[in-house]
């Protein structure tokens, strides 16, 4: 996943995204892409990441799944609640991460993690007619 792998930008959008395609979208924002892998790989985060248990919340195409594994980070747990998980299991397998990544279809708030997490990663999208409702908050546990 260097940053040449990432998709090149390609005829300007004529109308806003839809759901379908707003993670090609994203991917191909060059300068966001590029900032979520910058921080998670350099040197200098690594520690954050190295040999931690990390989950996505709404991993999408699992692009930042990928950067945190890259990182180090001994599991990561996937999230997508929406059939774009499918795409991620690909994505993962396709790189060569499938022993440290793993992809669960289901609302983040529903389904169970078997460990406890050191990372919370996440893209939140911008655009509100996208949003899935936010995390409810548990108090001192979270």
């Amino acid at each position: 996943l260097s940053p040449s792998a990432l998709p090149r930008p390609s005829a300007r959008l004529t109308a806003p995204p839809t759901p379908a395609d707003i993670h090609e979208v994203m991917l191909k924002d060059r300068v966001r892409t590029l900032a979520y892998r910058n921080f998670i790989v350099d040197p200098a985060n690594r520690p954050r990441f190295e040999g931690k248990v990390v989950l996505d919340v709404g991993c999408g195409t699992g692009i930042l799944s990928m950067f945190a594994a890259q990182a180090g980070a001994r599991k990561v747990y996937a999230v997508d609640a929406s059939n774009v998980a499918y795409k991620a299991v690909r994505n993962v397998k396709a790189n060569g991460f499938e022993g440290t990544i793993e992809v669960i279809k289901g609302k983040v708030e529903e389904i169970k993690i078997p460990e406890k997490v050191d990372v919370i990663i996440s893209e939140w999208m911008v655009r509100p007619s996208l949003l899935v409702s936010p995390l409810p908050s548990r108090g001192p546990r979270c």
